[in-house]
């Protein structure tokens, strides 16, 4: 989870490298592994950098293609091999390239087709000099947050709202009319956020930004038409299996260790135990899995300690156990507005919050869970 923010004064102003540190500064809580700075004249780009893949240990973004091309690039890309066949042949990149560095060659191949190419978890920013444009995507779900602010001088983005209400031309004023619809409880807009004159980025989308104009269209969507039909069940289960173990497979590409929020149920259950088969048949994939839990007390309706044993005894593996509360609901609420910028509390998030600072101590920069495994998977029955 590394910080990305830059700035474009539109009408070729300097920008002032003090204040894009100062922005860049609202996200260090993002990236512990170094800040990077890039700015030429009118567009200052920043990253706070988290090294998570083996290949992006030691980089320090943005990065620059010698073209003069440069990125600042959040996430991970799950069809590497991919990328890598379709630009077999450029002298610049390997297997051994980062992320961030495939992102620039495929985007000297194809330009502002280069979403279409990529699978993934991830959000980034892109600017070519030689148009000069600027390109923002986000990934297909939307896991990794990107949002802007645009005017006819400026435009700015940033992985948080934060960060942008940190530039001067930004004032943290409430959006009034989302408000009032979270409230309702119809809360939908994909693109609005509670802060005026702020937007988030849709899942799925890219947007260029250039002295011409503004554009913003949908990449990649569902196709509700396909159909998938094979011959018995037993034949769906398999091609199941096949597509959840892929899913865990890529997300175990770290060069840390991985942690699996795990209780007794079948969803976070599945992957921690898929987790644990695939690292063992082929340890190259992270360091080590471990599982993590919280707990309530034993012999209550919802005591999980047994099929955690289970776990364990099956697979050789460790889970550590946290007991879970007693908490209050404003327990470390303004901390969790202050990282969700959304109006709403959590009455786990005490407990959240304790579960990932257990995870940082013991070393993890990925966390897997089964959140919403068994209501995807499942009737409401179950």
């Amino acid at each position: 989870m590394s910080g990305i923010v830059g700035i474009w004064n539109l009408k070729d102003q300097p920008v002032e490298k003090p204040l894009l540190q100062r922005l860049s500064a609202t996200l260090a809580h993002r990236g512990t592994d170094g800040e990077g700075i890039w700015s030429r004249r009118s567009v200052g780009l920043a990253c706070r950098n988290l090294w998570v893949t083996p290949e992006s240990e030691k980089e320090i973004q943005p990065k620059v293609h010698p073209s003069g091309t440069v990125v600042v690039f959040d996430g991970r890309l799950d069809n590497r091999e991919e990328i890598l066949a379709r630009l077999k042949g450029s002298h610049d990149i390997s297997p051994a390239s980062s992320d961030a560095a495939l992102i620039l060659a495929a985007y000297r191949a194809v330009k502002e087709r280069l979403p279409e190419w990529l699978v993934g978890d991830f959000s980034f920013a892109l600017f070519d000099p030689h148009e000069p444009q600027l390109l923002l995507v986000r990934d297909a779900l939307g896991v990794r947050p990107l949002y802007y602010y645009r005017t006819a001088d400026t435009f700015l983005f940033a992985s948080e709202a934060k960060a942008l209400l940190s530039h001067p031309q930004v004032s943290a004023q409430p959006e009034d009319d989302l408000l009032a619809d979270f409230l309702l409880d119809r809360f939908h807009d994909q693109e609005r956020t509670f802060f005026k004159g702020i937007s988030s980025l849709p899942p799925a989308h890219a947007a260029l930004i250039s002295p011409k104009g503004f554009r913003k269209w949908r990449y990649w969507d569902f196709d509700p038409s396909v159909r998938i039909h094979l011959g018995s069940y037993p034949e769906y289960a398999e091609a199941f299996r096949e597509v959840f173990e892929k899913s865990v497979k890529r997300r175990l590409r770290s060069a840390y260790p991985v942690a699996v929020s795990v209780s007794g149920g079948l969803d976070s259950s599945s992957v921690l135990c898929q987790a644990e088969a695939l690292i063992q048949r082929n340890s190259g994939f992270c360091p080590r899995v471990f599982g993590v839990s919280s707990l309530y007390p034993e012999g209550t309706p919802s005591d999980e300690h047994s099929y955690l044993s289970h776990i364990e005894t099956c697979y050789g593996s460790r889970i550590h156990r946290i007991p879970f509360g007693p908490f209050g609901l404003p327990d470390r609420s303004e901390a969790e507005v202050w990282h969700i910028e959304v109006p709403f509390l959590d009455e786990l998030w005490a407990d959240t919050h304790r579960l990932m600072e257990t995870i940082h101590r013991l070393g993890a920069r990925v966390l897997l869970t089964g959140h919403w495994g068994d209501q995807f998977l499942f009737s409401q029955d179950y």
